[in-house]
């Protein structure tokens, strides 16, 4: 029996062939990377307790508290580059449609972040005991604001404000931060009595 001589160079080119024919495939498309985030942790909220001639209310201790004029004052979260801007209207007990103006006001207020919201959950809340009735405002998306809100008692007082970030709206983000802030407005209104 004999073996005949196949040239190395005759093996080649189907090998480089075959290889050029399996690179051919398409390639998935590249893509970039997303960008990290910061892992944040917050502390466990430390009330403390605020009072004014009209209210007495409990914030949270990472916040600080710095008031503005007569009934507006604002928190500053420095870990969070966040501000609640609150201000309080007295409103006239003669009047009894004055706290449905002001309600009406920070309704309005919330349907200018509408057209970059991607939701808005209301939070409504009563206590007939203290005589408060509310509501939160969360504000889901890149809109300006995370959150409103609104405390009154129907008759002489009306507590409102807003959150905001000291940063680019990118609600991804920002949720983190913005469910803490949540929180202590959740306890402030719980913790509200009026004067």
């Amino acid at each position: 029996m004999r073996f005949s001589r196949v040239s190395h160079r005759a093996l080649l080119w189907p090998v480089l062939l075959l290889a050029l024919a399996n690179s051919c495939q398409s390639a998935p498309d590249p893509q970039p990377k997303p960008k990290a985030l910061w892992a944040m942790s917050y502390p466990d909220p430390v009330p403390v307790l605020h009072q004014t001639q009209w209210f007495t209310m409990s914030y949270n201790r990472a916040a600080l508290l710095t008031p503005l004029s007569q009934g507006r004052f604002v928190w500053y979260y420095p870990a969070l580059k966040a501000d609640v801007w609150v201000n309080y209207l007295p409103l006239d007990p003669a009047e009894s449609e004055d706290w449905k103006r002001g309600v009406q006001d920070v309704e309005d207020k919330v349907a200018l972040h509408q057209d970059h919201a991607s939701a808005i959950l209301v939070q409504p809340y009563e206590n007939p005991e203290k005589s408060v009735y509310g509501a939160i405002y969360e504000i889901q998306g890149n809109a300006a604001s995370q959150a409103h809100f609104y405390l009154t008692d129907r008759h002489k007082h009306l507590l409102h404000g807003a959150l905001y970030f000291r940063a680019k709206p990118q609600y991804d983000s920002l949720m983190p931060a913005a469910q803490y802030v949540l929180r202590d407005l959740r306890d402030l209104t719980e913790s509200l009595t009026w004067k």
